[in-house]
């Protein structure tokens, strides 16, 4: 099916996140728009859903980054003993 031209002004948070976005999944910013326009359009995921999606995501992110952060400290822990056994033997 051909494409035709849409001019959108978006927020420059909007056109980072879209980006990043695109080069994660390996597409381009306009599939990645094109995407998000179906989906709305088709009643597939609210403007709430989405937002509630976003939030829960974020709050995601931020407890893997603490629980890496803390597995990290564990690793040291674990090293730090096993080095010590190391020493004794």
């Amino acid at each position: 099916m051909g494409k035709v031209a849409a001019l959108v002004y978006l927020e420059p948070m909007q056109k980072k996140a879209l980006q990043q976005r695109s080069a994660k999944s390996g597409t381009s910013v306009a599939e990645e728009i094109r995407s998000a326009v179906d989906i709305y359009l088709h009643g597939k995921v609210t403007a709430d859903e989405l937002k509630a999606l976003d939030i829960a995501s974020q709050r995601a992110e931020v407890s893997i980054k603490r629980m890496i952060t803390q597995i990290k400290e564990i690793n040291k822990r674990v090293d730090r003993f096993l080095l010590q056994r190391e020493k004794q033997q």
